[in-house]
């Protein structure tokens, strides 16, 4: 018999370990007070804990923003132009 591992024995995840890869975001469940701490980890960005919070809050409002640009739906015919010219 195998030990059960209590919970607080594992890694937090952001997302949940085993969800498909072909999932809306929306549809993810997405813990981003655990995202923001994981990545400042691996960054090496040391976040006071007097503005966790909001740089936690800014994650979840930017997630909202950039779900608006992924719903966008652009016609097969727009090509991407191959020089930028304002």
């Amino acid at each position: 018999m195998t030990p059960v591992e209590k919970p607080s024995d594992q890694p937090q995840r952001a997302i949940a370990p085993n969800h498909n890869p072909n999932t809306t975001p929306q549809e993810l469940s997405v813990d981003y007070g655990v995202y923001v701490d994981q990545t400042a980890a691996m960054i090496g960005l040391a976040i006071a804990p007097a503005y966790r919070d909001e740089v936690v809050a800014n994650m979840q409002r930017t997630a909202a923003i950039a779900q608006l640009v992924l719903e966008f739906s652009i016609p097969p015919e727009i090509e991407a132009a191959p020089v930028f010219e304002p």
